[in-house]
């Protein structure tokens, strides 16, 4: 049963409201911002959705005051707004809003309602509720007065000039993360599952925006923990990537940052958390299709690292404390993509003196038993002052 059938007294003076709002919505470039989707439309009711993500979070984690007074605002003013006559508009004269429960997401769901409507005055009621998987959760109530205004001639009523018109420059900078992991066998690359739309349900990069305040860098490791609870990892940062198109919700700068793990030594969380569904190494030669641009990210992480590792020793962030020759060959020619000539590489690999040799031999093996070595950065960075440069 349609809403205003309940409230029989309700006047629905412009028949065509909901292709109305929905012009209106298409030129709200603040509804834009904050990423909410209109779901319902009817006379005097208003149903919308909004995907928590960090700009909507206070420090806490958890939707912003100022935020749930908005969609408030929002929902009660487009329920009063369906009803007045075209030549009408409508303006919050009091907005009171009750604080309940936290809402930590990962979806808001905000309800407008038309509780009382008269000829200068419409009085309404929003809900705003917290939606977790089959859980709903009343979080904020308020009460609104809507003012209904005649229209002047030359006021467009919630609408803004076009972009092409009068250009609104709202640009947010963002960080991803490239986590390159090393399991003895094969390179992999670590992905997240998003809960949030754009890409809901896609795999993408753990990252997310920079925070008022914060440096790229901690932002970056901030979000891979959060996502991944991964921390105290090598980070380098790799290309900013500032396509407008790379977005669909607005015009995203993303400073992407490559990490070098190995998968033994970093656990990765499974449990769900608010910021990803799912978390899961994938091998480098197959990976899925990802949100945004984030396969063009990996390929140019990728490109680096197989560049890098031939003139810098940062292949051994992905080896465990000790490896032999032989495991650290094979992570060159996987990275590399192509055989190394076993000589070669071990009179070149030992010739810098960088490799510790350690009085330990592998065990229960069937060939000969290898021994273990050891990389000393400090040994490194001595060779470097002296202008020796690695090189494979």
């Amino acid at each position: 049963m349609a809403y205003h059938q309940f409230y029989p007294t309700f006047t629905v003076h412009n028949p065509d409201f909901k292709q109305r709002i929905q012009e209106v919505l298409k030129t709200q470039y603040f509804m834009k911002y904050i990423h909410f989707e209109l779901t319902y439309i009817d006379a005097g009711y208003i149903e919308g959705w909004l995907t928590l993500q960090d700009i909507h979070k206070q420090g806490l984690g958890f939707l912003h005051g100022g935020v749930t007074a908005t969609l408030c605002d929002i929902v009660t003013g487009f329920a009063a707004f369906s009803l007045v006559p075209q030549n009408q508009y409508v303006v919050t004269g009091d907005l009171k809003v009750s604080y309940l429960n936290p809402a930590v997401g990962p979806r808001i769901q905000a309800i407008g309602k038309v509780l009382k409507q008269g000829k200068m005055l419409t009085f309404c009621e929003a809900e705003i509720w917290n939606i977790n998987e089959n859980t709903k959760t009343l979080c904020a109530i308020a009460n609104a007065i809507m003012v209904n205004m005649d229209l002047p001639s030359t006021f467009k009523p919630y609408i803004i000039p076009k972009l092409s018109e009068n250009p609104v420059q709202s640009i947010k900078v963002a960080v991803d993360n490239v986590v390159f992991g090393w399991n003895g066998e094969e390179i992999h690359l670590l992905l997240v599952k998003r809960n949030f739309e754009p890409y809901r349900d896609k795999w993408a990069l753990p990252g997310g925006f920079i925070e008022y305040g914060e440096n790229a860098e901690k932002a970056s490791l901030r979000k891979l923990f959060e996502e991944t609870s991964i921390e105290k990892v090598f980070l380098e940062q790799l290309y900013t990537f500032s396509d407008k198109d790379r977005d669909p919700r607005m015009h995203v700068i993303s400073i992407a940052y490559y990490a070098l793990i190995n998968m033994k030594k970093h656990q990765i969380t499974q449990d769900k958390n608010m910021h990803s569904s799912a978390i899961q190494w994938v091998d480098v030669r197959n990976i899925p299709p990802l949100a945004f641009d984030h396969n063009q990210i990996v390929d140019t992480a990728l490109q680096r690292l197989k560049s890098k590792i031939t003139y810098t020793p940062i292949g051994f962030e992905l080896l465990p404390d000790k490896f032999t020759l032989s495991e650290l060959q094979l992570l060159y020619e996987k990275i590399l993509n192509r055989k190394i000539d076993k000589r070669n590489f071990r009179k070149k690999i030992l010739s810098f003196g960088m490799l510790e040799p350690l009085q330990e031999y592998q065990k229960n093996v069937r060939h000969r038993a290898a021994q273990y070595y050891r990389f000393n950065p400090e040994k490194y960075a001595e060779l470097s002052q002296k202008g020796i440069h690695f090189e494979i």
